[in-house]
């Protein structure tokens, strides 16, 4: 024989029912099966895991930033270039991280990226500290408010020099 076990996460809420004397006449109880709210979190946590590993496993740069030039994420390897660890870079604007005309030549790529919305890619040379480098980089439209303005654009970068 077999028997079946069901297994289901409940949130349950109790409120008091009072009299207009104070004493308690009542309960008003509702109850919700969660289970699935469960599962479906867990699945995102799951994903959100893979993706950043494969970020993070990356050799090539990948950040996020905002319509200010400000750095939301960056990943170990883009972290590197600065001789930095990723949480040292991450509030960071561009205008702190880069010489002035490299700075404002990154920002006009941004600006334009949120301008159309749409993937863009660049190439050039970039200063770092102690190095130039020659980036191929893409910026792609990442990240909407809740009123589907844009918020933020990845960018993936290859050393290519």
């Amino acid at each position: 024989m077999r028997s079946l076990i069901v297994v289901s996460l409940m949130n349950v809420r109790y409120s008091p029912y009072f009299e207009s004397d104070g004493s308690i006449s009542g309960a008003v109880v509702s109850a919700r099966d969660i289970t699935e709210l469960q599962q479906v979190q867990e699945a995102l946590r799951q994903s959100e895991e893979r993706y950043r590993t494969l970020a993070e496993a990356s050799l090539d740069d990948i950040f996020v930033l905002d319509r200010e030039g400000r750095i939301r994420y960056v990943n170990a390897s883009a972290a590197r270039r600065f001789g930095r660890a990723p949480e040292a870079v991450v509030g960071q604007r561009l205008e702190g991280l880069f010489p002035p005309p490299v700075a404002a030549r990154l920002q006009a790529a941004i600006a334009e990226a949120f301008a159309t919305e749409s993937p863009l890619y660049r190439e050039g040379s970039v200063a770092f500290p102690g190095r130039q480098a020659w980036l191929a980089t893409w910026l792609i439209p990442f990240l909407r408010n809740p009123q589907g303005q844009l918020e933020s654009v990845m960018g993936i970068s290859r050393d290519f020099t």
